[in-house]
């Protein structure tokens, strides 16, 4: 492995190999991570310890010189280390090249994590659309906020509005297709998908 590339990938590999030839456990120092910072800084020219400095925490490399907990992996370790309130190591490629691809409860972990950021970034998008759906739309704003049945609800104002007003002109008021007044299946689909009038006029309708 080079010692002079800058390359996070190559780096991370570098210094798992020296962590694990056993180096640091022949430093002086009080801990494992004063030992393994001390094997790294006289093994390592500046440029590259300052790459590894800025792309793998203390916590990662700290962890490869710990026993994996049985079952687990280094991934596992290295949350050990970082101790509870701390948010999880991220999973750049320097990282897996540091601690391996993980072991299948950090699989799981990561696979429940990432779901939950992809529901964090729809609610984020949904909130993001919603809004500027409503803008200049104050009847719509205060119709998505309120209950789904009742005076004054969406149900009751979609439905006033495709009477008074017909298809046309209530679907261009309220920003929506004309044919989920009409009965068009397809375009009543269409609707369903979106992410903000499929869920409120399923909360709604019910069937849509």
């Amino acid at each position: 492995m080079s010692l002079s590339s800058r390359d996070p990938v190559t780096v991370a590999r570098s210094v798992k190999a020296l962590i694990q030839s056993g180096d640091w456990e022949r430093q002086v120092g009080r801990d494992a991570q004063t030992k393994v910072m001390l094997s790294l800084k006289s093994r390592l020219p500046l440029s590259v310890l300052s790459t590894v400095v800025e792309h793998l925490p203390v916590s990662a490399l700290v962890a490869l010189t710990k026993q994996p907990p049985s079952p687990g992996c280094h991934w596992c370790a290295a949350v050990i280390q970082r101790g509870l309130g701390e948010s999880e190591l991220p999973r750049n490629e320097a990282l897996l090249a540091l601690l391996g691809r993980g072991c299948d409860r950090c699989q799981q972990r990561w696979a429940v994590a990432d779901r939950a950021a992809e529901l964090r970034a729809e609610d984020r998008q949904r909130e993001a659309l919603t809004a500027s759906l409503c803008r200049g739309r104050p009847w719509l704003a205060a119709a998505l906020a309120g209950p789904a049945h009742g005076p004054g609800s969406l149900h009751q104002q979609l439905d006033r509005d495709a009477w008074r007003m017909g298809a046309q002109r209530a679907a261009a008021k309220w920003g929506i297709e004309p044919g989920i007044f009409l009965g068009d299946r397809a375009a009543m689909r269409r609707v369903a998908r979106h992410p903000v009038w499929g869920p409120a006029l399923t909360k709604v309708y019910g069937d849509v």
